[in-house]
């Protein structure tokens, strides 16, 4: 007979994989973590000297906020972050819906948003962004009160099991049967109920790097023979959430210790907070370390490994169940293959900002000497007064000496406009490691120097983005596809009755029990190559033939009116606009269909508005020309009264200043006589 691993032996193999999976998170991985979080925050870097310039610049925080939005934008302009495709001929339906409401649990029910942030920035910063999703029920009390209750009225409303009596009065009062006319006693109930509502939702959180622990022999999640979850949880929770009351209480308390604590108080250095500042002295809120751990071991002894949920605190195990997944997805913008880490951004950066920092403060120091230099004091020189005035540095005051021309200025070499031109170039390395340009940030004054193009800087700008959009996709095909088929495999297990949601503005009701198991899955990181107005102007183009084509009474089956109406709808997707099924209506063949003769008479009345429209346009050209001509000979006309006026008063002046001579010589002649 096959024998069961025991409680106590279950627990020494849950506690020798959890000392090596924390010896791995541990060592020189957590260190990185802590520095890149440091590097983000632009804290010192611990080598700074009193007197010198202590400038940190913050090239990792800069280069993961330029690539945070691009990929944000990629997951997050659209209404379908994912999307699941049909698995036979007649599935497109349910796919369709399948696709809808799990975008819609992960953004309506959670705030998809802000962990897709949480998620992307962890993975930019500190090699691996982890998030966890799980089934969550939760249970709403009521308190309703009735009064004036019949019999038949009470035991209707006490009836279902999710409702508890709490108060209840009962009274007699005479009434008259409306019927007979004979009165007699009645019962009348006054009651107070509880009512309990369980619900249950899909739940996903970001998890802190510091708290996922992992074999470091894995490669991938779902293959791991170890996982676990480290987090603090107050006595008060765990016993809340059922556990056993003294297994709980001789757990011992959270103590901060080891390289998590390190971790997460680099997070809350740069504000000076400190998360354990405030610990509570009484024991139900006291905190205690808790692991719930996925282990892959064989418990009922038939040589088969199950993998079990296993949650452990102090010495006990407080839970253990058989579990069908691990409930976490990674993402890492660079992987390593054959290695569960990956690498982050900040790994290709801190070495740059830690040079870039050092080169800024030496032109900084050599910039502070030029304007404030050292000065050679000889002995001889010094005064009673010398070294009082020389300390008082006031510009244009004097410097008393015992002699003359013994005092000079040290001169300093001006070697910021060397340090200057090696910034920038270190600058340039930082953008061939990360693809952040200043192209992919923005057209400055400097962008379009050396008479680039428009197609060499649309090249240049593409070329940056290559990069992002590869951490994008390998984004998408790891982990965001990973999380939303845990999503669908979650409400197909345990969402056990129809729920009404906002589905395409029409309210639906969704009953994922109904569906199939779906593991063909598409995610869609934007709509294709380019940028929003290059797809537009590339949709736009295809709507433009589709018109065309309906035109043709030959060709009119290569465009149905579907195909133009998904067309449609996304364009106004690449517009950046959501809800597009508002704006573009669903189209079916009935409600489009044009005879020939129509068609021709809708084609020629369409010709003969273009014509129209064309003599009017030219008229109106016409009329624009013949004004700027009128224009242009009114300004000559008034350039010609112009000068006449300025030649009549030239010519006046001119007759004045003759005048005026003349009577100066006659008076002068007048004079000699």
């Amino acid at each position: 007979m096959p024998r069961k691993l025991t409680d106590k032996e279950l627990k020494a193999i849950v506690d020798a994989e959890l000392s090596d999976a924390s010896t791995f998170a541990g060592s020189r991985l957590s260190d990185q973590r802590e520095t890149a979080m440091r590097y983000y925050l632009g804290e010192p870097f611990g080598d700074e000297r009193d007197g010198r310039s202590k400038v940190v610049l913050t090239d990792v925080a800069d280069t993961i906020e330029w690539i945070l939005p691009s990929l944000l934008r990629i997951f997050a302009s659209s209404d379908e972050v994912v999307r699941f495709d049909p698995v036979e001929p007649n599935d497109e339906e349910q796919a369709a819906q399948a696709t809808d409401y799990v975008n819609w649990v992960f953004t309506k029910d959670n705030p998809g948003f802000l962990i897709l942030y949480t998620w992307f920035k962890d993975a930019l910063l500190q090699k691996n962004g982890i998030v966890k999703h799980w089934w969550q029920e939760t249970e709403r009390v009521e308190q309703e009160t009735y009064t004036n209750l019949l019999d038949e009225m009470l035991v209707e409303l006490v009836t279902p099991d999710d409702v508890e009596v709490t108060e209840h009065s009962q009274r007699a009062e005479i009434l008259e049967d409306p019927v007979t006319g004979v009165a007699a006693p009645i019962a009348i109930h006054d009651v107070k109920i509880r009512r309990k509502t369980r619900d249950g939702r899909v739940a996903v959180e970001n998890v802190p790097p510091e708290e996922f622990l992992i074999s470091r022999k894995a490669k991938r999640i779902k293959d791991a023979s170890f996982v676990a979850h480290r987090v603090r949880k107050t006595r008060s929770d765990l016993i809340e959430q059922g556990f056993d009351r003294g297994k709980v209480m001789r757990a011992p308390q959270h103590v901060a210790l080891g390289e998590q604590e390190t971790e997460q108080d680099a997070r809350y250095i740069h504000d000076g907070t400190d998360p354990d500042e405030s610990e509570r002295t009484d024991a139900p809120m006291q905190e205690v370390t808790v692991f719930e751990c996925y282990i892959r071991v064989d418990r009922d002894g038939d040589k088969i490994a199950e993998l079990l949920k296993v949650i452990v605190t102090g010495n006990d195990i407080l839970e253990v169940e058989e579990a069908d997944s691990i409930p976490f997805s990674s993402i890492t913008p660079v992987p390593m293959p054959h290695k569960f880490f990956g690498l982050s951004i900040a790994d290709f950066v801190m070495d740059l900002q830690k040079i870039r920092s050092t080169i800024m403060r030496q032109v900084l120091d050599n910039m502070y000497l030029s304007n404030n230099t050292r000065t050679e004091l000889p002995e001889p020189a010094i005064g009673e007064h010398t070294l009082e005035d020389w300390y008082n540095n006031v510009p244009g005051g004097a410097v008393r000496t015992a002699a003359p021309g013994l005092m000079r200025e040290i001169p300093v070499p001006a070697m910021w406009q060397h340090g200057v031109p090696m910034l920038e170039q270190l600058l340039q390395e930082r953008e061939a490691r990360t693809g952040v340009t200043r192209f992919s940030q923005g057209l400055n004054a400097d962008a379009l120097s050396g008479q680039r193009t428009a197609v060499e800087v649309n090249a240049l700008t593409e070329g940056a983005q290559q990069r992002v959009e590869l951490i994008a996709r390998i984004f998408a095909e790891t982990g965001v596809k990973d999380l939303f088929l845990a999503i669908h495999a979650l409400v197909r297990k345990y969402q056990d009755r129809a729920r009404i949601v906002r589905l395409r503005s029409k309210f639906v009701a969704v009953d994922p029990s109904d569906w199939r198991e779906r593991m063909d899955l598409t995610t869609s990181v934007g709509l294709g190559t380019g940028n929003k107005d290059q797809q537009v102007g590339h949709l736009s183009a295809v709507l433009d033939r589709q018109l065309l084509l309906r035109q043709d009474p030959g060709l009119t089956r290569l465009a149905p009116p579907e195909a133009i109406a998904e067309t449609f709808r996304r364009i106004v997707e690449a517009a950046g606009i959501k809800a597009s099924d508002r704006i573009v209506p669903e189209a079916r063949d009935d409600t489009i269909q044009i005879a020939p003769q129509e068609l021709e008479g809708l084609i020629a009345e369409q010709a003969q508005i273009m014509a129209q429209q064309n003599a009017e346009a030219l008229a109106q050209a016409q009329m624009a020309v013949d004004e700027r001509r009128l224009a242009s000979e009114l300004q000559a006309d008034l350039i010609k009264q112009e000068k006449k006026h300025e030649q009549r008063i030239e010519l006046e002046e001119t007759r004045a200043e003759i005048k005026a001579e003349l009577r100066e010589f006659n008076d002068a002649a007048e004079g000699a006589n």
